[in-house]
């Protein structure tokens, strides 16, 4: 597998002009124009250990798919991608960044302005992708959309959580603001100012309640040896490790409790 590459400058050019004009962002920094440099280090890895079957050919959905950085990776697996995002803005990049790795085989791009009702199939996809997508979400839509996931997803497919601000840190991870998870939303409405808050751990266990954990199933094996390639320490690795061990007889997992949260969830037969 190799790692992506530009390959149509003008496509290139015309991605970096929509996040000027539309983000009003740096096209080069990390984000933008290193988006898919920085998923290459560490989506890749979270794709090839944590799933339990092979991707080529397999019809994947990327939720909330940004400027496209994670479907350009998942393209490099030679899988059927449906991209979609409710921010027009954010499709048109993804087209233009989709067009400047040469991807658009593999990636087919939507805008759906309302993600509660997805054009899709029941039992369509094999693997559905929502990479730090769900804290974005509004509260009185996660569960809509959560279910709308739940609907089209295959039995026996995958839904990967990864990248997601956890509602139980004490630092959200975005914003990086202390205890912010924990102040009531009745607070951010009364002086007009909306809180960014992270996904909570037992939201996502209760809808999901039904579907095998694969990091509680294999103690967390996989997702350890996913932060090695990280570059976690072999000293921290054994820590989680045992923390692992101890979680798993009250059916949790380190990934679920990070402030980064990790959840693999399999539909089950």
């Amino acid at each position: 597998m190799q790692q992506p590459i530009i390959i149509n400058p003008k496509a290139q050019e015309d991605f970096k002009q929509i996040i000027r004009d539309y983000f009003h962002e740096n096209p080069d920094s990390m984000w933008y124009g290193g988006y898919v440099d920085y998923e290459w280090k560490h989506l890749r890895y979270i794709l090839q250990e944590s799933l339990p079957f092979d991707l080529e050919n397999k019809n994947v959905l990327e939720f909330g798919c940004n400027i496209g950085a994670s479907s350009i990776i998942l393209s490099c697996f030679k899988a059927n991608i449906e991209a979609v995002d409710s921010n027009k803005s954010a499709v048109d990049a993804t087209k233009f960044n989709i067009a400047s790795y040469g991807k658009e085989e593999y990636i087919n791009v939507r805008h759906i302005s309302d993600t509660t009702k997805l054009p899709f199939q029941d039992n369509h996809f094999d693997l559905i992708l929502a990479n730090s997508v769900l804290e974005y979400v509004c509260e009185t839509q996660i569960d809509a959309i959560l279910n709308e996931l739940k609907r089209i997803l295959k039995q026996g497919g995958v839904i990967l959580i990864t990248g997601t601000s956890n509602r139980i840190a004490l630092r959200e991870i975005h914003s990086k603001k202390l205890f912010v998870n924990y102040i009531p939303n009745f607070i951010g409405k009364f002086f007009n100012y909306k809180l960014q808050k992270g996904l909570s751990p037992w939201k996502l266990l209760t809808h999901f309640k039904q579907y095998e954990l694969l990091e509680l199933s294999d103690k967390s094996k996989n997702y350890l040896e996913i932060r090695k390639k990280f570059g976690w320490s072999d000293k921290k690795i054994n820590i989680y490790r045992m923390i692992a061990f101890v979680l798993s007889y009250i059916k949790l997992t380190p990934s679920l409790l990070t402030p980064s949260l990790t959840a693999t969830f399999r539909k089950k037969f």
